[in-house]
């Protein structure tokens, strides 16, 4: 689990490999994502995109995802 805090936004990523969605012999790896938005701040904001940068290992962008708002706590 990932975790960083922002001007008082802590966001929480959670990558989960999918075995059963891979094939690792043809060199394809399947990951889902759980991220967590939390407003620590006294005041409300706002969150003004909704895509994800995702890196490999060697910190190459590999995918950029927009992302669907599921649920607001």
């Amino acid at each position: 689990m990932l975790t960083e805090v922002t001007s008082g936004v802590q966001i929480i990523v959670e990558p989960r490999y999918e075995p059963g969605l891979s094939s690792p012999m043809l060199e394809q790896f399947l990951f889902s994502y759980h991220i967590v938005i939390r407003n620590h701040n006294d005041y409300p904001v706002q969150l003004m995109r909704r895509h994800w940068f995702i890196f490999d290992s060697f910190a190459v962008t590999i995918l950029m995802l927009p992302v669907a708002v599921n649920s607001i706590e």
